[in-house]
């Protein structure tokens, strides 16, 4: 059965597994026993948790420090072709 993530207005969130059937249904809370809504969570994957483990590291985040691209100067049109918009 899958797990899920429930928020309990008292208590906070919580995991509880429930059939797909019953997915959208409120659970209880373990604690105060109080119906709860589902809150959507990040999927995990399976290939992850195995990399952890064998100690293997996860990909890093890579960022670019670019300046963003300049605009392009405006071209007027030229007299003879008054219909033309400049790009």
């Amino acid at each position: 059965m899958p797990v899920y993530e429930y928020q309990c207005a008292e208590c906070g969130t919580f995991s509880a597994s429930a059939a797909m059937a019953a997915s959208a249904q409120p659970a209880g809370c373990p604690r105060c026993e109080a119906s709860s809504p589902r809150i959507l969570s990040p999927v995990a994957s399976a290939g992850t948790r195995r990399a952890r483990r064998r100690g293997v590291p996860e990909p890093r985040l890579v960022k670019r420090d670019r300046e963003p691209p300049a605009h392009p100067k405006h071209v007027h049109a030229k007299p003879d072709r008054p219909w033309m918009l400049g790009h």
